[in-house]
């Protein structure tokens, strides 16, 4: 983590160093952290004080503001300063992007599936690359339990996973009897994992105890399967709110907690590291393995590479497999292929 100085200092020298000619003015959050560029010159500011903003990294601020300047095409020039930000370069980005691959719950949730398209979604998964067998195949496939089905026999054999959501996705506002069923009818349409979301409603009008009631029961009709808990971080407002809701789930029997529905905003470095660290103090606490899956707006491979590096550096190389990270997306398998290519 670097200090603010060193931030602000990097800013504004990388700031500077733009060749677009270019007045920019632009202004960035990150939980209390406020960075506004006017030009050349960066202004830092903390903003508030509140639980867990004390561990907001402020080169996320960094990559938010001047996303030109942090890398991973090792053959794209750096601007000066910026070595005092964290170098997503590395001599290993092949390998990251297969692990990637590997990680992926490859996913269809459209009011339009089919069985065919499903059917091409599995081939899809195991065989992600049709030029080279050596790349997946993806952790899992992820539909509505309608489908799991058609996905179940078309992956049979196969490492692939299917995974389905369930729970009234992706409100979770249901009663909790409906939510149960549908969650019931999914496993027991052979789905091994299960994506349900947190009741947000219920969680942002402090009824913590009702969150936790319904997420217990989940996990009781879902035994013998892979629980991951959808917290919808872009609902929560902030860092704070994204940890108590990572640490409520957690305590409620999740295997994996995820960001986001892909419905509502998307996963933000700065939700994949709160959570991240809120994973990394119950493992130091109690000895359990959580996962984290991102999800929701991760389109391209130097996002999902980003969001590999905070995970690598809070959580470690342990973290970076598919029974403990997960990406959940529909269209970035194919620039990862294309990042892939450009690589080897």
């Amino acid at each position: 983590m670097v200090s603010e100085a060193a931030a602000l200092e990097a800013l504004a020298r990388a700031g500077a160093s733009r060749t677009d000619g270019s007045v920019d003015r632009e202004i960035v959050r990150f939980g209390p952290v406020e960075a506004r560029r006017d030009g050349a010159q960066v202004h830092l500011t903390v903003t508030a004080s509140d639980r867990g903003t004390a561990e907001v990294r402020l080169e996320e601020v960094a990559e938010r503001l001047l996303p030109d300047v942090i890398r991973t095409d090792p053959e794209r020039p750096v601007a000066p300063g910026a070595e005092l930000l964290p170098d997503l370069r590395s001599a290993s980005v092949a390998e990251d992007l297969r692990r990637i691959v590997r990680c992926l719950d490859l996913t269809t949730l459209r009011g339009d599936d089919t069985r065919g398209r499903v059917r091409r979604l599995c081939a899809r998964a195991v065989r992600p690359d049709g030029t080279d067998a050596s790349v997946g195949p993806v952790a899992a496939v992820c539909v509505y339990p309608r489908l799991v089905p058609v996905a179940v026999h078309a992956t049979a054999g196969t490492p692939v996973a299917v995974a389905s959501v369930a729970g009234s996705f992706p409100t979770g506002l249901s009663d909790l009897d409906t939510r149960l069923r549908d969650i019931s009818a999914a496993v027991g349409a052979g789905a091994s994992e299960i994506d349900v979301v947190l009741d947000r409603s219920a969680f942002l009008d402090g009824r913590d105890d009702e969150v936790s009631a319904g997420l217990l029961a989940a996990r009781e009709v879902s035994a013998g399967t892979t629980l991951k808990v959808i917290l919808e971080t872009a609902e929560l407002g902030s860092p704070a709110a994204i940890a108590a809701a990572a640490e409520l789930a957690i305590g409620s029997g999740a295997d994996f907690i995820k960001t986001s529905t892909g419905a509502v905003g998307g996963a933000t470095p700065l939700a994949v590291r709160t959570m991240a660290e809120v994973i990394r103090a119950e493992s130091e606490r109690s000895g359990r393995v959580i996962g984290l899956k991102v999800s929701g707006g991760v389109r391209t491979a130097d996002e999902a590479l980003g969001h590999l590096e905070i995970i690598r550096s809070v959580l470690g190389p342990a973290w970076l497999r598919a029974d403990r990270l997960r990406f959940g997306a529909s269209s970035l398998l194919d620039d990862l292929l294309v990042a892939l290519d450009s690589t080897e």
